[in-house]
């Protein structure tokens, strides 16, 4: 009989007594503590407190004890309290009895109204329907628990049950028994579960353990399932921490520690919805496995530590997913952790840190259901089946993770469980694309390729597959064993960019390729490897690309090697159908027991680079490849150790290699381009003592001999044959140490067979490639800019070798006459510290008095001094100089009885650019800039005398970028700088005019400054010292002035007038020292440069405001001529004329 029908008939016989002990009569009012215990077999609903139709019933206690059975009399039902429509609380339901109850069994049952903090405890007999702690048609199930310790139970377990309404903190711990049904900690039809524990130590389940169950859009958070025993198994043997129909999952857990399941594992699940931030954690001795195969499992495989997950045999899935969505939606921040155990299972089993399944309504073409920020982590144990970060079937897999530190994963080919290859991922997606997932190795064995991310681009129609991508992905390894391939980033259709793969250490028996496509023709690019230990490769050939297609072209991947062992290639780039450009290889370090090409392909092989500067590469063999009646045939094979670029069908052109150190093995050679077409590609060769078995397919061959390079020295050795028939072959010095041992010849190549033509050309070298960042700075070359010669490169007298040869006379070495630009923008700075002393003591001071004229107070006034200039400095030549200045302090004027004293500390600073011209045609341009502070102090007496004092400090930045011998050169400097003045002066007073004579000594001294001289493509290596710079000025100045006076009208109609004199003054001022900078060259030098400095002020504007009771009087105009130490200026005055009688 159901409840509602049981209502239905208490409500029609209200008075009727039902026999039996215990059976209390409907009546609507609350019942509370009332305790019942039935020990013989009886029949009918019992309870332990009946509330009837409305009343409450609270704390009330039924207990099935001894042989007592509740057998089918209009009900066999069991509650530890009742009430049709108030609430349940605090009821107990014990059933220890070794009877059977043929109906349900409750701690606490309403119909309408809560139900919270019932209790059932279950420890013998048998149940033959449902177990429910608490239970609610309309209302809240909160804080009910049920314990199980024996007995047996036909059908569910729900410890807190609401058919619309929440569930919250319900708890069921289970150490024994048999349960044929589901357990629930809470069941929400229509409503949030939210907090409901399920402790599972022992006994056996039949099907599936939920911690928390949420019907309708209701949500489940923060549920758990703890697992430590007891087994698990059954037609739907699975476990959820939270499970949601239209709502989230979220915040749910499973943690396992032991036991026996057969099914799938779920820290979070939603139909419908998202599923995040749920967590499975497995460790301890749990045993996990699917339904039980046909044959039985040896006993081994069943000990303590063991974690399975089914095998080929069975049909039950059994996978493990720390988050879950049905309907193509968000599956965020889940995680598995296995600490310990055995994983293994079929090809449908996994492990997902989050997974997200395609919704059946979905459009392929518009995926969605996006899985990111999902983790599995391992730390010891083994498992054989593949692992996802990740996995989203329609949508897009985001920064997931999987981190291994211990254990072993996947299955030998031989393995004695099954025959399947595993794959474990940071992220994937079916439909959609998989970006910026990890895979952290550091430890354990891995069988199964390693990806970091995978997009597979699957078929959205008969013709059309979905097109993806994989950019950002990673994989690092610093420990372990991989045995098989290592992918960065992989799609079948779409773009794979910007994958990198990071080994340190560790084995890898197959190949490592920074990032991969296999179906689509989308150019593969911006992938990297880098490698700086551990053992990669096999001799079967696989070993190292940064980028690979199947079809598509690679280009601008890199792969970076600075120590460890490789086994098999490594190529920046390949490209099985197209073409390969732009790839790059880095090795400083380590062992290469295969080949290097800087890009492969069956197309072009063009402008890729390989540049070695450490390490030992043996070389191996590459196919050499024909193609006849469309038929793919290899003819034979051809040693190779490093190539520039290497094309079986197409032109290999403008390829690199440089070299900087490292050995060769006997069997190694160096190629430029190999392919239909060879043009255009570069050997640059830095060091001595290389030794190859043949150079071949290079149009540039540059020399740049080292430091330590003598005449018993060879750059290139060549024991076979080397062709440099219509080759362009440079040499040029790294530094001018190689000077010093005063040579006659070096030996730049020399080879067993050496193969030259006509049209071979031999010179010095005029630039220097360009290198890889890290590199750039670590080689130099003199003749490119600074220092000539006269030394020749060509061919050596025995046919077998090229040689650069030096005149006898080192006087031929002479510094360019171009570097004088270096000396005269050191004397544009000093120009430019001296000229603001002028505007210190002249605008700024003028602009100064203006303020403190505005003032009322006596204190300090503030003023800011605003101005431009152009300065012309000749040295032979002449710099110019443009800039603004700006002046900012304040001034005090302190009243005495016969004088008035002027106090103005202030800051300054002050920009300029400037352009240097020599004769040559040789330019520079660069800008300066100073800041500094500095004080001022002048006393004016009333005899007409007067005297001021500055002092200023600062620092001067600037930079240079000029054309030295039509190379670009530049360089970054600062220095400080202190500058000093002393003046005095005399103002004569006459009948009509003024007389001002004054005399200024001025000293300004531009610091000692090491300066880094760094051409951007020559990597110059000079280092000159720019000496301190003094400058001593004398300023001798008559200013005469005249005045015309008029009477000024006392009465009302007069007006006060402004009158305008002209004054003519001439001022002179000479450098008496200055001496510009000398490069400091280790060399002999043909010429020391060294220049006077006259300077020539251009156009300045000025005000002066003296004290109050001497005559205003402002200077309008101050141009200087741009002749050489002297100028006119013209200026005028306005005064205002003092009071005068009326005559």
């Amino acid at each position: 009989m159901t409840k509602r029908n049981g209502l239905l008939r208490l409500a029609i016989v209200s008075a009727l007594l039902c026999a039996g002990a215990g059976i209390m009569p409907g009546y609507a009012e609350s019942i509370s503590h009332k305790t019942v215990e039935i020990k013989a077999d009886t029949s009918g609903d019992q309870y332990g407190g009946n509330a009837g139709s409305s009343g409450d019933a609270t704390n009330n206690k039924l207990t099935i004890s001894g042989t007592a059975s509740v057998s089918y009399s209009n009900g066999a039902d069991v509650y530890g309290g009742y009430t049709a429509s108030g609430n349940v609380s605090e009821n107990v339901l014990e059933v220890t009895t070794t009877g059977t109850i043929y109906g349900n069994a409750y701690g606490g049952y309403t119909l309408s109204g809560v139900a919270n903090t019932n209790k059932i405890n279950f420890s013998n007999g048998t149940i033959y329907n449902t177990l429910y702690g608490g239970k609610t048609e309309n209302g809240m199930a909160n804080t009910n628990a049920i314990t199980i310790t024996g007995g047996s139970l036909s059908s569910s377990v729900y410890s807190g049950y609401s058919q619309v309404g929440n569930v919250t903190g319900n708890t069921v711990t289970i150490s024994g028994g048999n349960i044929g049904g589901y357990v629930y900690g809470g069941y929400a039809k229509q409503g949030d579960a939210t907090s409901n524990v399920i402790t599972f130590e022992g006994g056996a389940l039949s099907s599936s353990l939920i911690g928390g169950y949420a019907g309708n859009t209701g949500n489940a958070e923060r549920n758990k399932v703890k697992i430590s025993g007891g087994t698990i198994s059954g037609a739907y043997p699975h476990v959820y921490g939270g499970q949601a129909d239209s709502g989230i999952a979220n915040l749910n857990e499973v943690e396992i520690t032991g036991g026996t399941i057969t099914g799938n594992i779920y820290g979070g699940q939603s139909d419908k919805s998202q599923a995040t931030n749920n967590k499975v954690t497995i460790s301890g001795s749990a045993t996990v496995i699917g339904t039980a195969p046909e044959e039985p499992l040896p006993a081994s495989t069943l000990g303590s530590g063991f974690i399975g997950i089914g095998d080929s045999s069975r049909t039950q899935p059994a996978s493990i997913y720390g988050g879950y969505s049905n309907a193509s939606a968000a599956v965020t921040g889940n995680t598995v952790t296995i600490e310990s155990g055995t994983i293994y299972g079929s090809d449908s089993d996994g492990v997902y840190g989050g997974y997200s399944v395609r919704s059946f309504h979905a459009p392929l073409s518009s995926p969605t259901g996006d899985v990111t920020d999902n983790t599995v982590k391992i730390t010891g144990g083994t498992t054989e089946r593949s692992i996802y970060g990740g996995y989203a079937e329609a949508g897009n897999a985001i920064r997931n993770h999987f981190t291994m530190e211990d254990g072993v994963v996947g299955t030998e080919d031989a393995g004695n469980l099954s025959d399947v290859n595993e794959d474990f991922y940071g992220g994937y997606s079916q439909y959609g694309s998989a970006n910026e997932n990890t895979v952290t190795i550091s430890g354990g064995t891995i069988y199964g390729e390693v990806h970091g991310g995978r997009a597979e681009g699957g078929q959205i129609d008969d013709n059309e597959y979905a097109i993806v991508n994989a950019i950002g992905n990673s994989v690092t390894i610093s420990g372990g064993t991989i045995h098989d391939f290592v992918y960065g980033g992989f799609v079948d259709n779409g773009r794979v960019e910007g994958n990198t793969v990071d080994i340190s250490n560790g084995t890898v028996t197959s190949s490592v390729i920074g990032g991969a496509s296999r179906k689509s023709t989308a150019v593969v690019t911006g992938n990297t490897v880098r490698i700086s230990g551990g053992t990669i490769g096999a001799t079967n050939g696989y070993g190292i690309s940064g980028g690979y297609a199947a079809r598509g072209t690679v280009t601008n991947n890199a792969v970076t090697i600075s120590d460890g062992t490789i086994i098999g290639y490594v190529t920046g780039g390949y490209s099985e159908e197209a073409n390969a450009t732009g790839n790059t290889v880095i090795m400083t370090g380590g062992t290469m027991n295969g080949m290097v090409t800087g890009g492969e392909a069956a197309g072009a092989a063009d402008y890729n680079t390989v540049t070695i500067t450490g390490g030992k590469i043996m070389g191996n063999n590459m196919p050499i490849v024909t193609i006849v009646d469309d038929d793919i045939n290899v003819t034979g094979t051809i040693p190779v150790g490093v190539a520039g670029g290497w094309s079986y069908f197409g032109t290999a052109s403008n390829n690199t290699v440089n070299i900087l150190g490292g050995t060769f093995g006997e069997k190694a050679t160096l190629y430029g381009g190999y392919g239909t077409n060879s043009t255009n590609n570069t050997l640059n060769l830095f060091t001595k003592g290389i030794t190859v078995a043949a150079l071949d397919y290079f149009q540039n061959l540059n020399f740049y001999v080292p430091a330590d390079m003598t005449e018993a020295d060879t750059m290139l050795n060549v024991t076979g044959t080397a062709n440099i028939a219509g080759a362009t072959i440079k040499a040029g010095l790294q530094s001018e140490d190689v000077l010093r041992t005063a040579p006659k010849t070096l030996t730049l190549l020399k080879a067993g067979t050496l193969t030259t033509d006509a049209i071979t050309t031999y010179g010095l070298a005029d630039s220097l490639p360009t290198l890889p960042e890290d590199l750039a700075n670590t080689v130099s070359l003199v003749t490119a800019s600074y220092l000539k010669s006269e030394a020749t490169v060509k061919l050596g007298d025995d046919g077998s070798s090229v040689i650069m040869e030096f005149p006898s006379n080192t006087n031929a070495w002479y510094l360019s006459k171009d570097t004088k630009l270096f000396a005269e923008t050191r004397a544009a700075g000093a120009a430019l510290v001296g000229n603001a002393t002028d505007i210190a003591a002249t605008t700024a001071y003028a602009d100064a008095l203006a303020a403190a004229a505005g003032e009322t107070s006596t204190g300090f006034a503030p003023y800011v001094s605003l101005g431009g200039f152009n300065l012309r400095n000749e040295t032979g030549s002449y710099v110019d100089t443009n800039g603004l200045t700006a002046n900012l302090g304040f001034i005090r004027q302190y009243q005495r009885e016969s004088h008035v004293d002027s106090l103005m500390p202030f800051i300054e600073y002050g920009t300029s650019n400037y352009t240097s011209h020599l004769d040559s045609g040789a330019r520079a341009d660069g800008k300066q800039h100073y800041i500094g502070a500095g004080l001022l102090a002048r006393r004016d007496l009333d005899n007409g005398l007067h005297y001021e004092a500055l002092i200023r400090a600062g620092k001067l930045h600037g930079d240079f970028k000029g054309i030295i011998e039509n190379l670009p050169s530049s360089y970054n400097t600062n220095a400080p700088y202190i500058a000093a003045e002393l003046g005095m002066g005399k103002l004569v007073k006459q009948n009509t005019h003024t007389i001002d004579y004054y005399g200024k000594l001025i000293w300004t001294r531009l610091g000692i400054r090491q300066t880094h001289l760094d051409p951007p493509r020559q990597r110059q290596r000079h280092h000159p010292q720019l000496p301190r710079q003094d400058e001593l000025r004398l300023r001798r100045h008559q200013l005469l002035s005249y005045t015309v006076r008029h009477p000024l009208d006392q009465t009302p109609k007069r007006q006060k007038r402004l009158l305008r004199r002209p004054r003519l003054g001439l001022r002179i001022r000479r450098r008496l020292k200055s001496q510009l900078p000398q490069l400091q060259h280790p060399q002999p030098q043909h010429e020391r440069l060294q220049r006077l400095c006259r300077t020539r002020l251009a156009e300045q504007d000025y005000k002066r405001q003296p004290l109050g009771r001497r005559p205003t009087r402002h200077s309008l105009d101050r141009k200087t001529t741009r002749r050489d130490v002297w100028r006119i200026t013209g200026q005028s005055v306005l005064r205002k004329p003092p009071p005068m009688n009326d005559q």
